[in-house]
């Protein structure tokens, strides 16, 4: 049994976001999760959340609890939960990624942020979770 899960979930924004009020959200999410060694990625469509998180089981289940208490999200819903070998996003605390609203407009976004990342389940990863966005 592999000691490190591996979780997707999306969520709605509860009220309206600024970019900065994103940043302020990754920064505190990033400070948290390199504390309990989570690493991940978050993106945000505007209206909608699609996080990937990964580390200790323990620390992400004690995470999802935190996340489904926290006011600025609704709708919580896990898309992928499970255990995997190693970590995908191994040199992220948290990853933020805030896209356009149109679906192909963030693919393309990602693509052109994330191509020179080598580990090819990062990337269908990170692509899965930009998509995720949109679910």
């Amino acid at each position: 049994m592999s000691n490190l899960r591996s979780l997707t979930y999306v969520s709605r924004v509860s009220d309206s976001m600024s970019e900065a009020e994103f940043t302020f959200l990754g920064l505190e999410a990033g400070r948290l999760n390199a504390l309990d060694g989570i690493t991940g990625l978050l993106v945000f469509n505007g209206e909608r959340f699609c996080q990937t998180i990964e580390g200790a089981p323990e620390a992400i289940e004690n995470l999802v609890e935190r996340l489904k208490r926290d006011p600025r999200h609704e709708d919580f819903a896990v898309l992928d939960d499970g255990d995997v070998p190693t970590r995908r996003f191994r040199s992220w605390d948290m990853q933020l990624l805030a896209v356009p609203g149109d679906k192909q407009a963030a693919l393309d976004l990602a693509r052109l942020r994330f191509e020179a990342e080598a580990d090819f389940s990062a990337r269908a990863k990170i692509y899965q979770t930009v998509e995720g966005a949109f679910a």
